[in-house]
């Protein structure tokens, strides 16, 4: 039979298990989101350029068009 104090480390164990896990998923979580934010920056990044040499071929066409 366990005693009062195995009984007390159990539950304090059980609590910082809950505790990790708890913190481990945000993490995960925030990994995810972190990820996702950067993958939107490089789409903005690499998009950029193209729309820059459009729009200067377009206003080029428009000035000295015919």
């Amino acid at each position: 039979m366990a005693t009062d104090e195995e009984i007390q480390v159990a539950v304090r164990l059980a609590r910082i298990e809950e505790k990790l896990d708890q913190l481990v998923e945000t993490n995960r979580v925030r990994g995810e989101d972190h990820e996702n934010r950067i993958r939107a920056l490089e789409r903005w990044r690499y998009a950029i350029p193209p729309t820059l040499v459009l729009a200067s071929v377009t206003l080029f066409n428009q000035l000295f068009g015919r």
